[in-house]
């Protein structure tokens, strides 16, 4: 195993090892850690039944309930299914902190970065509960280090529109963001205008697909 690989799975181990951790030491704890909330009670109710694809009975954004319904419908309905997919979530966070402040400022700053992350008493607490807040993040990060480096291929815009879309369906308040996010590629996706000025066509239009 190479040393990269070695950091990135210590990483990994620490920020996972920590968050179910915390969820077994303060998760019988009403006071700190409360095992209902409204996305896994609608996550349940989602996996019992398909009515929700009719009759919606979400106002806010699905994303985080159908991907807990998916986990529940493979490993079962159970606080401790939600909370080991957060751990992993958030640990996967950790990576994507190193990688990003890896190609922008050295390993040092993404050590650093990451290790603040998966040290992060925040993070671990909000991967107890059943929100979207861990997932957002994940996205968040996700697509912070899609833009931390110029686009090589088209393809590079289709997947950017591809996690923009997750993160609006997670998120909808980032789509706020979306006019910065396009200006920002049409400057700095590439180092040639004409190509940038593609790359931003490309995008638009794969994310109108998606959200149809």
């Amino acid at each position: 195993m190479t040393p990269d690989r070695r950091t990135l799975l210590a990483l990994f181990s620490l920020a996972f090892g920590l968050r179910i951790l915390y969820a077994v030491l303060f998760g019988s704890d009403p006071d700190v850690v409360s095992r209902d909330s409204y996305a896994f009670r609608t996550a349940s109710r989602m996996v019992e039944s398909w009515d929700w694809i009719t009759t919606p009975f979400s106002p806010s954004a699905p994303g985080y309930r159908m991907l807990l319904a998916a986990i529940f419908k493979l490993f079962g309905v159970s606080w401790w299914t939600a909370v080991v997919l957060n751990a992993v979530l958030g640990a996967t966070t950790t990576l994507f902190a190193y990688r990003i402040g890896e190609r922008l400022l050295g390993k040092h700053v993404g050590l650093v970065s990451a290790l603040w992350l998966g040290l992060s008493y925040n993070h671990m607490h909000y991967a107890s509960f059943m929100m979207r807040d861990v997932l957002v993040t994940f996205l968040l990060t996700w697509l912070a280090y899609t833009l931390a480096r110029p686009f090589f291929r088209m393809r590079t815009a289709v997947w950017t529109a591809f996690l923009c879309t997750l993160l609006f369906h997670t998120e909808p308040m980032f789509l706020v963001l979306l006019p910065l996010l396009v200006v920002f590629l049409a400057l700095a996706s590439t180092h040639h205008r004409a190509l940038s000025a593609q790359y931003v066509f490309l995008f638009l239009a794969a994310l109108f697909v998606f959200f149809l």
